[in-house]
């Protein structure tokens, strides 16, 4: 039932291509006071050769977004492509992920915009990462901090790796 819940949640936050036609889920952690459950989903290809995995807390925050093609490093990146297309496309998704972190402009996540500017060539492909720290009342808070992956499948920048690691009760 509380899975079944919180990926309701899930699902209002991220996209699931139709194509992922495998599906498990379950529930790790809660074995003491200072571990929280997690809950984990996992949709893939029938193939194997693509899939996304998706972790989050009871209460559907999202902690980590796992996104993987095997095939993506046959496609060439488009080195026109700029930073700020892929900025502006992990902009999107994490405030789309995780959307009660950006509610408060006083509370929120901010694009650390330094790190990164140029992106990484690892064979055919590039990819960005974007660091995110909470800002609260104009504060850094310790340990609050973010992180979106992109990689160019051709000239679409696709996200293949958000981390979350906000302390809601701060």
């Amino acid at each position: 039932e509380e899975l079944k819940k919180v990926l309701l949640i899930v699902k209002s936050r991220i996209s699931v291509s139709e194509e992922f036609t495998e599906f498990n889920m379950s529930i790790r952690g809660n074995n003491s006071e200072t571990q929280q459950k997690r809950y984990e989903y996992h949709w893939e290809t029938k193939e194997g050769d693509k899939g996304l995995s998706v972790t989050a807390d009871k209460s559907g925050h999202i902690i980590s977004y796992s996104f993987y093609d095997r095939n993506s490093n046959d496609t060439k990146s488009d080195l026109s492509v700029k930073y700020d297309t892929c900025k502006k496309v992990a902009e999107e998704f994490i405030k789309t992920a995780l959307p009660e972190c950006f509610e408060d402009p006083n509370d929120s996540y901010v694009l650390e915009d330094a790190l990164s500017k140029t992106g990484t060539l690892s064979g055919n492909t590039v990819s960005f990462d974007f660091s995110y720290k909470r800002i609260k009342d104009g504060y850094p808070v310790n340990g609050n901090t973010a992180s979106v992956s992109i990689f160019l499948a051709g000239s679409t920048p696709v996200i293949s790796g958000m981390n979350s690691s906000w302390e809601y009760e701060s």
